[in-house]
């Protein structure tokens, strides 16, 4: 349950009109936004981590005008665990339950007895979730030769005759104790498609893979401008007096000036990728001090606007300029710098929840709201402050982030109105 809120807090549902070009599974956790099958595909592979099966139950029957999951959803991810079949929705972000209700603080997903006596999944179908790779002979010998420290689950013995390892066919059947037969199993095939896709990208398609990437280069960073005295210049030959020492320190000055001035990256920096390392180590679980500190120092490099030039003495007398020019940041440095600048506040907001500071959490996306009334994780900001609220016993206050999630332009309103129902239940 807590890698399920965790899958579901980290990919926020892109709305129905926002384009996207096909990802690979790291891109989609990188950008934090994605779809339900997006969701779905990140569950399965943590799952796959902790030696457990995620599928996909699929129907094709159509759904009722009105209801729970099991009546509206075409598909449910159903995660198998020694104790049984887990439900989960991946669009609305919350567990199945026979009643529709969900507990938000102490969350149960239902089982498939949900599914066995509603008319609509009688004749499912189930499928598991992997790409094709992951199915190859090479990577179970890739996965026995991993060091210690980069262990991971690579390969899945899918039908058998390959490992002993006792093939998800077999462990989907005696999880669906009857409800499945062996006909009813196919892989799903998302993943591989996205993955296909996505190494084949068009023109376009590639422009918008970038754009959507951008933000991870900032901040914008250039060696501080440390130009040397004339005292510090132990290539200067003895013989020259004092003041043909600070001459040739001087032209020195105006060399390293002009050269900045000639080249965009010397004068503006090049990208440090900062928040892509902090982002990173944020998706690995690291929430400690140091990921929230540099996610606060991005955000605040983000907010700059024009950079300060101390002008040369001799440049201020032959030339006329002044000591000191504000030289405003190209555009697209802008654009970068602002895109990050939301992107650092609203993941410390989720550092801060994990590391259980739920009062700190609230107040940080608070801030994100007033500063980015239409950013990009204004819904999702409002839907991780009404768990922290709640987490802090602040019942009225989860409501109305609630309320306000219950928007018309919210990928994830349902979510909304299903979680608000279940707080006025109580």
């Amino acid at each position: 349950m807590t890698l399920f809120d965790w899958v579901i807090q980290t990919v926020a549902l892109l709305p129905a009109d926002v384009r996207r070009p096909p990802m690979g599974l790291f891109e989609v956790m990188l950008s934090g936004r994605g779809t339900a099958n997006d969701r779905a595909w990140v569950f399965a592979e943590a799952l796959r981590q902790e030696q457990l099966d995620g599928v996909i139950i699929a129907t094709k029957a159509e759904p009722a005008e009105d209801g729970n999951s099991q009546d509206l959803a075409p598909w449910l991810f159903a995660a198998l665990t020694s104790d049984g079949v887990l439900l989960f929705d991946m669009t609305i972000g919350l567990p199945v339950t026979a009643d529709g209700k969900a507990d938000l603080l102490k969350p149960t997903a239902g089982d498939l007895a949900v599914l066995k006596d509603h008319e609509r999944w009688k004749d499912s179908t189930v499928q598991p979730i992997a790409q094709a790779a992951a199915f190859a002979p090479r990577m179970m010998i890739l996965q026995d030769q991993l060091a210690a420290d980069d262990a991971a689950v690579l390969f899945e013995e899918l039908t058998g005759g390959v490992s002993r390892i006792r093939p998800i066919v077999d462990r989907i059947l005696d999880a669906g104790k009857g409800f499945w037969t062996r006909d009813d199993i196919s892989v799903w095939p998302y993943p591989e498609q996205q993955v296909v896709a996505s190494s084949a990208l068009s023109e376009q398609q590639q422009q918008e893979l970038a754009n959507l990437l951008r933000p991870f280069d900032a901040p914008f960073e250039r060696p501080v401008l440390d130009p040397p005295s004339a005292g510090e210049l132990t290539s200067v030959p003895e013989e020259l007096g004092a003041e043909e020492r600070q001459q040739l320190a001087q032209n020195r000055i105006i060399q390293q000036f002009e050269r900045m001035n000639q080249s965009s990256e010397a004068m503006f920096g090049k990208p440090s990728r900062r928040l892509l390392k902090a982002r990173i180590e944020q998706l690995l679980g690291h929430t400690d001090t140091g990921v929230i500190q540099q996610l606060q120092q991005i955000r605040i490099a983000g907010m700059q606007e024009f950079i300060r030039i101390a002008i040369p003495q001799q440049l201020q007398e032959s030339q006329g300029y002044p000591p000191v020019i504000n030289i405003p940041l190209p555009a697209f440095i802008r654009e970068v710098n602002e895109s990050s600048t939301g992107n650092s506040l609203y993941w410390t907001g989720l550092c801060q929840l994990d590391r259980g500071e739920a009062g700190a959490a609230i107040t940080t996306l608070r801030n994100y709201r007033r500063n980015y009334p239409e950013g990009r994780w204004r819904f999702a900001a409002m839907f991780v402050e009404g768990m922290a609220s709640l987490r802090e016993g602040r019942r009225d206050a989860a409501i109305e982030a609630l309320k306000e999630a219950d928007s018309e332009g919210n990928p994830e309103r349902r979510r909304a109105q299903v979680m608000l129902k279940s707080l006025s239940a109580e």
